[in-house]
């Protein structure tokens, strides 16, 4: 049933001390959880239940920042708007990897050095919102770094991108992919790690794949 923010917020409190009372057993261990919670009014400032639950998940995110055991509430959100924005665009772009919609742009390049003739690719990720729009690198990547998402999307580029260039390199025209991907991730032991193991399963040559570093 609908409730007012000053209904929700105790309800949100008494759900979060029931969860902290509870002892959950793990491999015979004994564990607690402490939990956040992020609280908005619905429908609120925000067009669609997807746009609401960003907004919760932002607040929830701010939670996490200052305490691993509040509920938060729009009233408590960060006060300086741009801090708010990028919470809100870090929480998009976090819902956009865990619902598949990291999109995968492929183009040709021009030669950029005198070979032989061949196909060379160049793979960017984009970003589809929760209203169909879509943001380039240069609108999203920002907030990825700040909040640790640009391992994720670039493996998700890096595994799609490979699959087209494995089919092209089966035709034998590949002559090199390049892929767009942040500074952040590339500094990521486990990103190289798992890069090397898509490669190798790809079945490309190292000498085709070139890392362009997104600004």
């Amino acid at each position: 049933s609908d409730c007012t923010l000053e209904e929700a917020i105790p309800l949100m409190d008494a759900v979060r001390r029931r969860v902290n009372a509870k002892a959950f057993r793990i491999d015979r261990r004994s564990v607690s959880i402490r939990i956040s919670a992020g609280v908005v009014p619905v429908p609120g400032y925000y067009g669609t239940e997807a746009d609401a639950l960003i907004a919760a998940r932002a607040l929830c995110a701010s939670g996490r920042r200052s305490s691993q055991d509040k509920v938060v509430f729009l009233s408590d959100r960060v006060r300086d708007k741009e801090r708010w924005r990028a919470l809100q665009a870090a929480e998009m772009v976090r819902s956009a990897i865990e619902s598949g919609s990291v999109i995968i742009c492929q183009s040709n390049i021009e030669d950029l050095r005198p070979v032989a003739e061949g196909t060379q690719l160049e793979f960017t990720s984009h970003i589809r919102t929760s209203d169909s729009h879509t943001l380039s690198p240069a609108e999203f990547l920002r907030v990825s770094e700040e909040y640790g998402l640009s391992t994720n999307v670039d493996l998700k580029l890096m595994a799609g991108g490979l699959q087209t260039a494995a089919r092209t390199a089966e035709t034998g025209d590949l002559q090199f992919a390049m892929f767009n991907v942040s500074g952040i991730a590339i500094t990521d032991s486990s990103f190289r790690l798992q890069l090397l193991n898509m490669i190798r399963d790809a079945d490309i040559e190292m000498s085709q794949i070139c890392l362009q570093l997104s600004e």
